[in-house]
């Protein structure tokens, strides 16, 4: 079964019910991008590590929801996929995430690593045709060397972010504040950045 997303996954945790709807200091779910998720299923994760895009094959299936009105008109290399919490604990399988309600996201992972089979369960997407975002969000993009179950690999990460003016554009209740970085404005969690010490963001 291939894992096709753990390094992204962000174990699970309970969404509440801002997983379907709320609002907090002016923010609006508009099941779009930056908005809270949940995945349903027996493909939504692998031993414990909530995959961002689930499995779906002739065993297992999962199905995002929350991200319905993400919109990926004219986008090529990514998919829609719902970042969920991986707890430190578990960062000998994948990098710590931070995303206590989950985040919807238009996204793409390359693993590069000798073993090809970690190689493969690590990668979703197509990361080098990813090049854009949908208009009205920013394409965060990294590439950083992480050790997964003991073996040295190079992910290339790229992630479209919810773009906003202050924190009341991001769904504050999972923890998403509004980031600057250069000309760039976006929803995010300062967490996520701690092992992706250098990183690009591209306002779309």
């Amino acid at each position: 079964m291939r894992l096709n997303g753990f390094v992204w996954a962000m174990l699970g945790l309970s969404l509440g019910i801002c997983a379907v709807g709320c609002s907090d200091d002016g923010y609006t779910n508009d099941h779009g991008l930056g908005a809270p998720c949940t995945c349903e299923g027996d493909g939504c994760a692998v031993m414990g590590i909530p995959l961002p895009v689930p499995v779906n094959d002739s065993t297992v299936s999962g199905q995002i929801v929350g991200c319905e009105n993400v919109d990926t008109t004219g986008m090529t290399g990514g998919v829609v996929a719902c970042l969920r919490t991986i707890a430190g604990d578990a960062a000998i399988m994948a990098p710590p995430v931070w995303a206590p309600k989950g985040y919807c996201t238009y996204s793409a992972v390359k693993t590069q690593m000798e073993n090809e089979r970690f190689a493969q369960m690590a990668t979703y997407g197509d990361a080098d045709a990813l090049t854009a975002c949908p208009k009205g969000s920013t394409l965060l993009e990294s590439t950083f060397d992480y050790e997964i179950v003991g073996q040295q690999a190079v992910v290339l990460n790229k992630t479209c972010a919810r773009s906003c003016t202050s924190d009341s554009d991001c769904n504050g209740d999972g923890e998403m504040t509004c980031i600057t970085k250069g000309n760039a404005r976006f929803c995010y969690n300062e967490e996520n950045f701690k092992f992706m010490k250098d990183y690009t963001a591209t306002p779309f």
